[in-house]
């Protein structure tokens, strides 16, 4: 009902500057005909009956929509939206102030009013309702005792002054002591009304003030409509009037002049209405002439146009990448960060119910002009994931409908000193789950952090936050810290419960967890993780093996951890040096673990108490162990009376050693991939296709977390084709499981779509990268993820690549990285037909080649582009890559950036033989003599130019590789194009030319 409320209150306020102008034009057209003002009323009734409006540049209307539903739900500093400032800038500190709700959230009081005023609006129109059903039903009881004349009209000795009842079926009641030429005027005047179905619009403008009986303009409006219904009545009647008969019809408006009463819904009462104003109008009645007619119709035209039609609204999403072209704006909220930056607070989505809204996209348009987007799909499947009881609870709600609820929450939530956003997820019976998003001043963007179950409420003073929740009759709070990566970590919970109705808490310390990499322990490389509790660490190095997880090789533990990798013995494999501590007071040792062969063992110092000089052994304590980076020694300090402590350094070859763990197999062990080294640890080329068409995107990896890229389509009957280029960057890494990571797209740049250029008689238009164009996060799955446990929206587009390979007999884990667009749900992959065949590439993604030109050696780094079937080395500088369309087939080639015909093609030339695959390129080069040689090659020259083709039978195609460079550049570039040439290998049988 309150919504309901809300939208009559923005109809009606819209409506009002309608009235004010009715009211104005009523003046000014007062020698137009009084039909006129009734078609002005007749738009006000429109404008307060129609629930929707179509935009127009024309409108005057301000504002559509002065208070938004949203705003009274969750918006912190409510605001309205008149659209005049002056009006806008006086109220909005007023209410903003007396509706502000807590910072933590909870009911907002503009709500709370809102429902009220929607009661007591509802009670008036109830109210309303029966003074108009009782008002009619006395009156028909007045009236049950009319004797009939004829037709419509009826005689009554209980009323004083004519007037019409009735709305399907009129009648016409008349005084019975009216005298007959007072009756001949009264009769014209009331059938004036029935032809004019006055009968119908007066009960309708009383319908409608019903509804708006909470705005004083609707009254003016109703009480100007009667009065105007009556002058234009009696206008009609004396149009054609002698001036004797409007002296007749005056006197009989006068003698059936009745008090004024209030305002009813009926009758149609003849003398009812401003008497005086309708007698002198009635003597002085002229009729209007034809140009002011033309001009008051005309200004009825205006009317509508400017006042039925609603402002045009900016398009928040058209110029927006990353937000849904049907998204429907629900807020705009201007705010200020912690730090001064200011912008403006955009949400999407739709009402799914009263006062709940699915918000399924933010914008932030900050003042710099700068645009930041973000989905809260991501959001939710974290938030069902998290609080599973609540998915069964409120399954109607799909994934989908993004946040719920409403409440939005400001607040610098990890001490950062930049604010951060918080918004309400789905309502429970007693908490009020939020999902939060934490600003990185890095990017500029927010980033999703996590959802908890009741607010984040920030203790500065402690640099922690709290969340308070309960569970029935069980209530904790979660104690937060920030860790260095300014990320919130749950240290404690204390739980409270009513024990013979006294509150009892109790204190749980809650298990931390970090992770780190190293390098050449043992020889190995792996990662470790740190578990807190109680203030205690306990640190387990991990080597990773394939299909087998992590293998621990070492453990620490202390209250802080000191470890060490040194070579302690010169044999030029490390050790590991533990200094730990334990017990309730913190008793200091030291470990040593080494490799011993296939065998990894832990030491203890072994030391003799009677080799201590004066050693008092009164406990655990007596003694402290530890090491000495800076020395390399190991230090023991022992208790030599009650506090007084002397030192003894030992050796590395006074431990005692026992076995502790096997070391990995060598071939099972992988080089780790850490989130220092994870970039530049992942592959050159990336794959997005559906393999049903001839469509793809490339993506090209650069190590550093940018990228660059081409998506092109192809539509050659139209001689037509779509290209993109782009370039990007990647930021906020961080683990998400056991080979999956995240990743969001900081920066996307390419060419604004729709630009047409020809090339080679092609029509080139520019269009957005596909599979990119609405990344937000990037879901980064590598080599060893379970098959099952892929999306299945990523399992789909990876079936387009290699439909056999997902057959349910392949393999049960990933044998390439996988990144998917998981608010596009669209996969690359980086595989090269190896991959689905069954065989291992054992190709680096970096490595160089060396030339040899002129007698000169060149050592030139490339990397490896990796395509569904094939792979060959380029050059990281001086070549370009494009896709084209040539003889209705699409070709990659890469042109040198110094002389543009230097080119090397590789063409897919489909299920042909190696005859027709020749025959077919002499056919596309006919100006060129070419000679076939010894290996199936062929190549020749046009005077200017040199090709030479070389073909390569896949599984799926035969390859055309062509050189091409002019007959001078022999020497130089032929060299070079022969080198990069030599590395091109089809991927299911290493380098197979075709005639071999």
């Amino acid at each position: 009902m309150a919504s309901l409320f809300l939208k009559l209150l923005n109809m009606s306020i819209a409506a009002s500057w309608l009235i004010l102008a009715v009211i104005v034009l009523r003046v000014v057209l007062k020698r137009a005909p009084k039909w006129i003002h009734c078609i002005l009323w007749a738009l006000v009734g429109i404008r307060l009956l129609c629930p929707i409006s179509i935009e127009s540049a024309l409108s005057l209307i301000p504002s559509s929509e002065t208070i938004r539903p949203d705003v009274v739900q969750f918006v912190p500093n409510p605001s309205i939206n008149s659209g005049v400032t002056i009006i806008d800038n006086t109220v909005n500190p007023v209410i903003g102030k007396a509706f502000a709700p807590s910072p933590v959230g909870g009911v907002n009081p503009l709500y709370v009013w809102t429902y009220l005023a929607s009661i007591v609006w509802f009670v008036g129109v109830i109210a309303l309702v029966i003074y108009a059903v009782i008002s009619y039903l006395r009156l028909r009881r007045v009236v049950c005792e009319a004797v009939r004349q004829r037709d419509q009209l009826y005689l009554c000795d209980h009323i004083q002054t004519p007037f019409i009842l009735g709305v399907i079926r009129p009648h016409i009641y008349l005084p019975s002591d009216m005298n007959e030429a007072q009756m001949q005027s009264v009769i014209a005047h009331e059938q004036a009304h029935l032809s004019r179905h006055d009968h119908w619009w007066k009960p309708l403008g009383w319908a409608i003030l019903t509804v708006y009986w909470f705005n004083p303009f609707c009254w003016v409006a109703y009480i100007l409509l009667c009065r105007d219904i009556e002058l234009a009545c009696d206008e009609k009647v004396i149009c054609n009037m002698d001036v004797e008969a409007k002296k007749a019809y005056s006197m009989a408006l006068l003698s059936c002049s009745i008090p004024r009463r209030l305002i009813s819904a009926c009758p149609l009462a003849f003398g009812e209405v401003g008497v005086k104003e309708r007698i002198k109008g009635v003597l002085n009645y002229k009729k209007p002439a034809f140009w002011i007619v033309a001009v008051a119709v005309i200004a009825c035209v205006g009317a509508a146009v400017c006042f039925l039609t609603n402002p045009k609204e900016k398009s928040d999403t058209s110029d927006s990448p990353g937000l849904p072209s049907d998204a429907s704006a629900l807020c705009e909220l201007p705010f200020t960060l912690t730090e001064g930056r200011t912008g403006t607070l955009h949400l999407y989505g739709k009402e799914t119910s009263e006062y709940f809204y699915g918000i399924s996209d933010v914008k932030i348009v900050w003042d710099d002009g700068a645009i930041t987007t973000f989905s809260t799909e991501n959001a939710m499947r974290d938030y069902w994931a998290e609080m599973p009881e609540l998915a069964s609870e409120y399954t109607e709600a799909p994934l989908t409908d993004g946040i719920r609820d409403g409440g939005i929450q400001f607040g610098d939530f990890n001490f950062d000193g930049y604010t951060d956003i918080g918004l309400q997820a789905q309502q429970t019976a007693y908490n009020k789950p939020y999902v939060y998003w934490f600003y990185v001043p890095d990017s500029g963007e927010f980033q999703y952090h996590g959802v908890y179950i009741c607010p984040l409420e920030p203790i500065s003073e402690m640099k922690e936050c709290v969340v308070n929740y309960r569970d029935g009759q069980t209530y904790y709070q979660d104690h937060y810290a920030v860790n260095e990566g300014h990320n919130l970590v749950l240290y404690q919970r204390d739980i409270t419960e009513y024990v013979d109705g006294k509150p009892v808490t109790r204190y749980e310390s809650m298990p931390q967890e970090s992770r780190g990499s190293f390098e050449n322990l043992f020889g190995l490389s792996g990662y470790y993780i740190d578990t807190s509790t109680d203030h205690l660490i306990t640190r387990t190095y991990y080597v990773p093996v394939e299909n087998d997880g992590g293998h621990s090789i070492a453990e620490s533990f202390g209250f802080a951890i000191d470890d060490y990798i040194v070579d302690l013995d010169g044999d030029g494999v490390t050790e590991l040096v533990c200094n730990c501590q334990y017990g309730g007071d913190g008793h200091e040792s030291v470990y040593v673990y080494r490799r011993n062969g296939t065998v990894i063992e832990r030491g203890w110092l072994n030391w003799d108490a009677s080799e201590l000089l004066d050693f008092k052994d009164w406990g655990v304590n007596a003694t402290r162990e530890s090491y000495d980076p800076e020395s390399g020694f190991f230090m023991l300090d022992y208790d030599t009376n009650r506090g007084d402590f002397a030192s003894r350094a030992y050796h590395y070859k006074d431990f005692t050693f026992e076995e502790y763990a096997q070391v990995p197999k060598q071939e099972q062990v992988q080089t780790p991939i850490t989130a220092d080294n994870f970039f530049a640890s992942m592959p050159g080329t990336f794959h997005f296709l559906s393999g049903a068409g001839g469509w793809q995107t490339e993506l090209y990896w650069h190590g550093d977390g940018t990228f660059s890229g081409i998506y092109e389509d192809a539509d050659a009957g139209a001689q037509t084709l779509y290209r993109s280029v782009f370039t990007g960057r990647m930021n906020a890494l961080k683990i998400v499981g056991e080979r999956e990571y995240s990743a969001y797209i900081a920066e996307l740049n390419y060419e604004k779509p729709g630009v047409t250029t020809v090339e080679n008689g092609f029509s080139v238009i520019t269009t957005s990268p596909y599979g990119l164009d609405d990344a937000e996060e990037i879901r980064i799955y590598l080599p060893g993820y379970p098959v099952s446990k892929l999306p299945m929206e990523a399992l789909n587009w990876l079936r387009g690549g290699a439909e056999e390979f997902w057959d349910g007999q392949g393999p049960k884990t990933l044998p390439f990285f996988v990144l998917y667009n998981v608010r596009g749900q669209q996969a690359f992959f980086s595989a090269d037909w190896s991959a689905f065949s069954g065989a291992t590439s054992s190709r680096p993604e970096q490595t160089d080649l060396t030339f040899v030109v002129e007698g000169l050696e060149e050592s030139v780094p490339v990397y490896l582009f990796r395509d569904l079937e094939y792979s060959l080395y380029i050059p990281h500088d001086g070549w370009q890559y494009h896709r084209m369309l040539e003889h209705d087939m699409l070709a990659k080639c890469w042109t040198s950036t110094i002389n543009p015909a230097v080119s090397l093609t590789v063409r897919h030339l489909g299920y042909r033989d190696l005859a027709d695959a020749q025959e077919w390129e002499r056919e596309q080069n006919a100006g060129f003599q070419l000679i076939e040689d010894k290996r199936g090659g062929i190549g020749g020259t046009d005077g200017k130019s040199m090709l030479e083709v070389f073909f390569y039978s896949g599984q799926n195609a035969m390859y055309a590789v062509e050189l091409r460079y002019p007959v001078e550049a022999t020497e130089g570039f032929g060299t070079r194009l022969h080198v990069i040439q030599d590395t091109f290998q089809v991927s299911n049988s290493g380098q197979e030319e075709a005639q071999n």
